[in-house]
């Protein structure tokens, strides 16, 4: 009899042992998150203001987005340009989502062009982060960034959409984008990046990119 009792005890205890150690798709990032995004750069975004989903169940936020006006919510320490100031549109397009190991492309419209490299999601319900590595372009000068993508996906676009860039690497030999290391938070300062049809720029006044360093 104590030796049935025994069992059952044990095989109770390995039974809520697994229970317990399932994952929670509300929390934590993938190991493909961790690659592109150091822990500390994670928690400095978060330090600094801006929302990070974890989770391994985000929605689905293929389409076409415009960032408009894309301010700038954090500067870096020394940067040229101050909080509040309106750096160009930026166009964001995310497509080819898998929901298995949750990749995705994300490619980049402004006035630098950027193409992803590598870029994965995090989240649940309708919020998500999306964490890419993009090659970008702004006339003869490139760069190779971090972008970080929060916000809540709706029918009519991203809710209160926050994007960061880290520099990375840079082909830059006139300092026009920021300093390598060095890392902004913007934001749609009117709480929607609208959905569009279509992922060319509007033709209008030319504003610096996100990127640049100077005035």
């Amino acid at each position: 009899m104590k030796n049935i009792a025994l069992v059952s005890l044990v095989v109770l205890s390995l039974f809520t042992g697994c229970k317990s150690s399932r994952e929670d798709p509300a929390a934590g990032f993938s190991a493909q998150i961790r690659n592109i995004v150091p822990e500390s750069i994670i928690q400095n975004l978060k330090d600094r203001g801006m929302p990070v989903y974890e989770g391994t169940a985000p929605p689905k936020v293929e389409g076409i987005y415009v960032s408009s006006p894309h301010e700038l919510f954090s500067p870096y320490d020394g940067d040229s340009y101050s909080k509040g100031y309106k750096f160009n549109d930026l166009k964001i397009k995310f497509s080819e989502q898998n929901d298995k190991d949750l990749s995705i492309r994300a490619d980049l419209k402004g006035s630098t062009t950027g193409t992803g490299i590598g870029a994965f999601l995090s989240g649940h319900g309708n919020f998500f982060t999306l964490f890419a590595e993009i090659k970008a372009t702004d006339g003869v000068v490139t760069s190779t960034q971090i972008r970080v993508f929060s916000g809540e996906w709706t029918d009519t676009g991203i809710k209160n959409l926050y994007t960061a860039l880290i520099m990375k690497d840079k082909n830059d030999p006139g300092e026009t984008l920021i300093p390598v290391g060095q890392g902004r938070i913007l934001r749609d300062s009117d709480g929607l990046a609208s959905n569009s049809s279509s992922f060319r720029l509007a033709t209008g006044e030319e504003k610096p990119s996100d990127a640049s360093n100077k005035k």
